[in-house]
């Protein structure tokens, strides 16, 4: 019977290690927690459908709250833009 050395034990450890800081890098992807989410609610909704009937007026707060921030992002991306075409055009007459 052979002990592993100190080496593989580190080799493993290091492995676990890296892993586990992948999978936690992966949970702060947003795209990752929308998925996450999808799959929770489907499954409530499958499973128990009265819970998913009685959080309706969370989601109306959510969807209320999601077109209260949409629109000023969008009115400042436009804003935004123009400004920037406006200074592109000072930058080419002055060329």
């Amino acid at each position: 019977m052979t002990l592993p050395n100190s080496t593989t034990r580190q080799g493993a450890s290091h492995t676990r290690s890296k892993s586990i800081v992948s999978i936690v890098s992966l949970c702060k992807k947003l795209y990752f927690q929308v998925i996450v989410a999808v799959i929770v609610g489907a499954t409530l909704g499958f499973f128990d459908p009265k819970l998913g009937i009685d959080l309706k007026p969370l989601s109306d707060v959510f969807i209320k709250v999601i077109k209260v921030v949409v629109t000023p992002i969008i009115f400042v991306t436009i804003a935004v833009g123009i400004a920037k075409m406006a200074d592109m055009k000072r930058i080419m007459s002055l060329a």
